[in-house]
């Protein structure tokens, strides 16, 4: 059938350009709290109702509009930004695009008073379908005050895809901190179905407003970053390197006063701690503040205008990163007491001699990163040694070392045998593969407990010796184990075991977090937690699960909120909450003393008795085994 071409409607074409840049309440507040900032406002206030899907309010200082400009500011392609197409290079306002205020008007109800700085009287007007009607005067202090109501009323289509009071209250939330952050010099006032979240003084200290924002805890994590490069300017806070091992909490990039992303960006610092520390998984928390040239910046990538190239981006990130070594290093060498241990400067000339002659043996440490452990093949375990009833499901250390490399390992929440192939081989067709203890040999578990214990170390790894092998089990790993299936085990029966604190203890969140917090308090009832709203960014916790420690408490909550904010997109609850409790449990075992051997020989009868016993709930090895023919490598007995 053909299909006829026609021009489109004006109304048409306008509703659907206003679509590039209203999104979301989130969207709008943003478009206009930006443009109060542009004004010169040193004071705004925002007021939303119903996630600012029915209203939403903003109120400044700023230098107002004109009487005779009132319906030119709410036409197509009008702005007061830029006026040349040479301006495109090097804009240094926040809104400039020319499309906000109508977008705005074309899918919502808008109400208007202003006044400008040189004016004597003010005025007012409503903005429907983009078009200004009932103007008059008003009596009102310079500034601009702009309601819009019942957003995407004439677009059901998109109404329909708005999320949840709820969801657009926290992204709408999200952008507001984010747009207070990056001008601490403004005092913001907030409030959502009028109750205050939060108000910044706009004294333009970045630490007050960061905690104000993000929380005491948060600002006490980081270290000051103040780095000066010509053209560039450096200035913030970054995570501690004493904080590695903690939940990532914001990653903030302000760059000339306009909050923004660059994922590039973001990998280079996160390499810069991996090159320092040794590699691990979370991203790092910081928030920093950038400034240079504005024609080295191009904002005209995206009409959200969050996402930033770099002219010149290698040098550009190359300056920011040693802005961040800079910071670390000093931190480190300025802390007596860091956690993190300083490298030697010199070596006493024998032991370099050692260290020389010993490095042929020994892999280097580079070589195994990102790289897993896997079981050896049939034909391996044929060559393997006196100890009798040959194990399958362990680890082969010795063999990663002789091969200087790690074949690949299965994730055991999908497939429980490391050897998935020669599960395939030796299953029937007949075989019920549900039945675990069918398809898991757990012997291995029975026989390690019966051999010797030698010890342990580093304080996660319990060592049992047989024959002319070492059997090593990860207890954090399969501590993990035992607490996540026996949690997890809990919250499918809904019965999870809680003890009542005796002394309900005050918990400090960011602005987001709290709002997430709010927001999932049955989630959270049904993980064990009797949390309650309190005054500020805080909220009172009375009740926890039985099984974790009331000392780990506080850290566990921020990592389950942080995974709540991840991962609220989820439409499967039941994913959502085993990965909350996989993200609770983690925490929860962490940092523990080195364990007894009762305690250690309790944790392997334990691990037994789970369907996954081979790996924690992130896929990680708990038992695995060294030769003796390693040492002797080692050592050169061989």
């Amino acid at each position: 059938m053909a299909q006829i071409i026609k021009q489109l409607s004006n109304e048409l074409v306008n509703k659907i350009s206003a679509g590039e840049v209203v999104v979301s309440p989130a969207s709008v507040i943003k478009e206009l709290v930006e443009n109060s900032i542009d004004a010169g406002s040193t004071h705004i206030k925002i007021e939303i109702e119903n996630g600012g899907k029915s209203k939403i309010l903003v109120s400044d200082n700023g230098c107002g509009i004109k009487a005779d400009e009132l319906s030119l500011a709410f036409s197509k392609n009008a702005t007061s930004k830029i006026d040349n197409i040479d301006k495109l290079s090097s804009i240094d306002t926040l809104g400039f695009r020319g499309e906000a205020l109508f977008s705005i008007s074309v899918v919502s109800k808008v109400k208007i008073k202003t006044k400008f700085k040189d004016e004597k009287i003010g005025t007012r007007a409503m903005i429907i379908n983009g078009k200004v009607q009932n103007v008059s005067s008003i009596a009102l202090n310079t500034g601009t005050r702009i309601e819009v109501d019942d957003l995407f009323y004439n677009t059901p289509a998109r109404k329909k895809h708005m999320k949840s009071a709820k969801g657009e209250k926290t992204s709408s939330l999200d952008i507001i901190s984010k747009l207070a952050i990056a001008n601490p010099n403004i005092a913001f006032s907030v409030y959502s179905d009028g109750r205050e979240v939060f108000v910044t003084t706009g004294d333009n200290d970045i630490k007050n407003v960061i905690t104000t924002i993000l929380g005491y805890d948060f600002i006490t994590k980081m270290i000051d970053v103040d780095y000066e490069d010509e053209p560039l300017i450096v200035k913030g806070v970054t995570l501690s390197p004493n904080y590695l091992d903690r939940q990532n909490e914001e990653s903030i990039f302000i760059i000339n006063g306009r909050y923004v992303k660059n994922d590039s960006l973001s990998k280079a610092i996160n390499n810069i701690y991996r090159e320092q520390f040794g590699l691990f998984t979370k991203r790092i928390s910081y928030v920093l503040y950038i400034n240079l040239p504005y024609n080295f910046t191009d904002v005209n990538v995206h009409p959200s205008k969050t996402t930033i190239s770099f002219r010149n981006e290698s040098l550009i990130t190359m300056l920011i990163c040693e802005g961040i070594r800079k910071a670390v290093r000093e931190s480190i060498n300025l802390n007596e007491n860091s956690k993190i241990r300083k490298e030697k400067k010199e070596n006493p000339l024998d032991a370099q001699i050692a260290f020389e002659n010993a490095e042929e043996y020994v892999v280097d440490e580079k070589e195994v990163e990102n790289k897993l452990y896997s079981i050896k093949n049939n034909e391996q375990e044929k060559e393997d040694n006196n100890l009798k009833g040959e194990i399958k499901n362990t680890i082969d250390i010795t063999e990663f070392y002789e091969q200087s490399k790690y074949p690949s390992f299965v994730d055991f929440e999908e497939k429980p045998l490391f050897e998935e192939n020669k599960r395939k081989e030796v299953i029937s067709k007949d075989t019920n593969i549900s039945d675990k203890e069918n398809i898991v040999d757990k012997s291995i578990f029975d026989k390690i407990s019966n051999m010797k214990f030698i010890g342990t170390a580093f304080k996660a790894y319990a060592m049992f010796e047989s024959g002319d092998t070492i059997f090593v089990m990860d207890t954090h790993a399969s501590h993990e184990r035992v607490l996540y299936d026996e949690y997890l085990r809990e919250y499918q029966n809904e019965d999870v075991r809680t003890q009542i604190l005796a002394a309900p203890f005050v918990l400090e969140l960011g602005v987001t977090l709290k709002d997430v917090c709010i927001n999932n308090l049955e989630s959270l009832r049904k993980l064990g937690y009797e949390i309650e709203d309190f005054s500020g960014s805080n909220v009172i916790i009375r009740e926890i699960p039985e099984m974790l420690s009331i000392e780990d408490t506080k850290e566990i909550i921020l990592n389950i909120l942080s995974t709540l904010k991840n991962t609220s997109v989820l439409s499967n609850d039941i994913n959502r909450n085993e990965r909350l409790i996989k993200s609770a449990c983690h925490h929860a075992v962490r940092g523990h003393d080195d364990i007894s051997e009762s305690e250690a020989r309790k944790l392997l009868n334990d691990l037994k008795k789970s369907d996954n016993p081979f790996s924690c709930p992130h896929s990680r090895p708990t038992i695995s085994k060294i030769k003796k023919k390693y040492f002797e490598k080692m050592f050169q007995r061989i």
